[in-house]
Parts: C-alpha cells; structure tokens; sequence
C-alpha cells in the first residue's frame, strides 16, 4: 500500500493580492491532470502565480466544459463567448448561475480548502 504524503499548496500575499500556485489552483478546482490546468493556462496566457481574478476565470473555464459535451463547450468558444459579453446568458441557458458559484469558490479560498490536501 502506497505511502501517504502531505501536500502543501502555497498561497502568500504580494501586494495585498492573494497569490496561488498550480497545485492550489489544481485543488480548488478539482483538476486532477496537469495537463488539463497548463491547458487551461495556455488558452488564457497565464503564468503561475495565479491572482484571484485568474483563479476565477480558470474557474468558470473549468465549469463550461463541465457542463456539456461536444465543440460547443470547448476552450475556444469559451473565449469566443467571453470576448463577445454572452457568457452569462450561456451559463443562464444551462441552468449556472455564475454568481452563485463564484460565491462558493471564494467560500472555499476563505476556507483554506486548497492549503493542506492528501494524495496517494
């Protein structure tokens, strides 16, 4: 039986603006792969560190290809849908409300939910 280990992933203050790393943001979001959060990052041009802002929009990227299936709920027509304003109506249209779920991924910063996560 493998080992468990402890991961910390760091978050820190710079300039008063909460700070994530990969692993945090990996946490926060439920990503298990790597790939999936450098591919996400690679569609926005992010680097980690990630500020809240970025976390959030990693966020809702997360949320809309987990909301459907096809090339509908891909990253481009994601970006495309963001540039054009209709995010919101999308996400409405699928039953999301944004809102609420950007309200419960700021419970789960201020919770801490991400600093201390077990994995195998």
């Amino acid at each position: 039986m493998p080992r468990l280990r402890t991961i910390w992933a760091k978050t820190w203050n710079r300039e008063c603006e909460k700070v994530f790393t990969k692993l945090a943001v990996r946490k926060l979001l439920n990503i298990k792969s790597r790939d999936t959060i450098n591919d996400h990052c690679l569609y926005f041009g992010y680097e980690a560190p990630f500020g809240e802002e970025q976390v959030e929009q990693l966020f809702l990227m997360n949320l809309w290809l987990r909301a459907g299936y096809g090339a509908k709920h891909g990253r481009s027509n994601f970006l495309r849908l963001k540039r054009l304003g209709k995010l919101d109506s999308e996400f409405q249209k699928l039953g999301i409300s944004v809102e609420e779920e950007l309200e419960k991924l700021r419970e789960r910063i201020a919770n801490g939910d991400h600093i201390n996560c077990r994995t195998s």
